[in-house]
């Protein structure tokens, strides 16, 4: 996926929490995010999103043209070759839920 692609339809607006940055204008603390839950093989990044309540980069997201890496509850990677559907799911009198099925397993997101 395109750099431009992605940041067409992930902008600023889905983030309650955290901080948001482009590959653009990428903080230091990038560096501690690929550390705690990167990849060495990360080349290109086009969003990180920094969900530390310190600001240290310790949770939350980097996304690549290829793939998506995350720290909240646990540490993993969603490559977007292997996504097999997206889904959202709202019931009534709850938040919305995001579902992205692989071939290995099913994440779920919400907006916090």
């Amino acid at each position: 996926m395109d750099k431009k692609d992605i940041l067409f339809y992930f902008d600023q607006d889905i983030i309650t929490k955290g901080r948001y940055y482009t590959y653009e204008n990428l903080p230091s603390q990038i560096s501690q995010a690929i550390y705690l839950y990167g990849d060495s093989d990360i080349q290109d990044i086009v969003i990180f999103i920094d969900d530390s309540d310190e600001q240290d980069g310790s949770s939350g997201m980097i996304i690549t043209p290829q793939a998506l890496y995350y720290q909240f509850a646990h540490v993993g990677k969603i490559i977007f070759n292997d996504i097999l559907s997206l889904s959202l799911q709202k019931h009534r009198h709850q938040d919305a839920v995001g579902y992205i099925k692989t071939n290995q397993k099913t994440f779920a997101f919400d907006n916090t």
